[in-house]
């Protein structure tokens, strides 16, 4: 079960998400559903287009399936999606 703790740690594709803050003024905002993940970069959809926004430069706003939202520094996101998920979680 995917909760704001482990977030992490599980599959981001499908999930909604917002930008909420990035060193590129213009990446801010940006909404829509993950459909693609690669080490450095999430593609979200937002309509008809797909937007690759760097995971390193942003902080990311994810709403789970359950409605709730969570707040996510990209940098905690840079791995290979297959790594992350992987790693164990520092606490």
């Amino acid at each position: 079960m995917i909760t704001p703790r482990n977030l992490p740690r599980h599959e981001l594709i499908g999930l909604p998400v917002r930008v909420v803050e990035a060193t590129n003024p213009a990446l801010r905002g940006i909404a829509g559903i993950v459909v693609d993940e690669t080490r450095q970069m999430i593609a979200v959809a937002d309509g008809p287009r797909v937007r690759r926004v760097a995971k390193a430069a942003c902080v990311f706003r994810f709403t789970l399936p359950d409605g709730s939202e969570v707040q996510v520094p990209g940098r905690a996101l840079v791995a290979p999606p297959e790594r992350r998920i992987a790693k164990e979680l520092r606490r």
